[in-house]
């Protein structure tokens, strides 16, 4: 598979992130720890396999799984940053003021087509920025 492309498993965890109110699929998009049968039991078996296959679905040293990708949903805009990574120099760090301009963004931005991105350091608002402007 093209690296630049979501795999049918992904998009499905993508899409449970965006619309889903269910608790249990959020904690899973969330990277969350749940049991293996919890997983099961949340996940269509085809979506399973293919987080399976991608190495997208990670066992813990107490057997809990958790996906290694954690999805966070604003405003219907989602974005995939890896779960449990560990912290070193390069680490990317998205808190809640990135969230509060995001929202500030879509909400009171310009009503133009054209947006500058001022080098927040992480990419996620730039790359939240293009779903609405150019």
């Amino acid at each position: 598979m093209d690296p630049t492309e979501i795999g049918p498993g992904l998009r499905w965890v993508v899409e449970a992130c965006r619309n889903s109110d269910d608790e249990a699929l959020c904690r899973i998009a969330a990277g969350a720890d749940v049991g293996p049968g919890e997983l099961k039991r949340s996940l269509p078996a085809g979506v399973l396999a293919d987080l399976e296959n991608e190495g997208l679905v990670a066992t813990t040293d107490e057997g809990l799984r958790h996906l290694s990708v954690s999805c966070v949903s604003v405003r219907g805009l989602v974005s995939l940053l890896p779960a449990r990574q560990q912290v070193g120099a390069d680490f990317v760090h998205l808190n809640g003021d990135s969230f509060w301009l995001i929202q500030l963004a879509w909400r009171h931005g310009s009503p133009g087509t054209w947006a500058a991105e001022l080098g927040t350091g992480n990419g996620f608002i730039a790359a939240h920025l293009v779903a609405k402007y150019r």
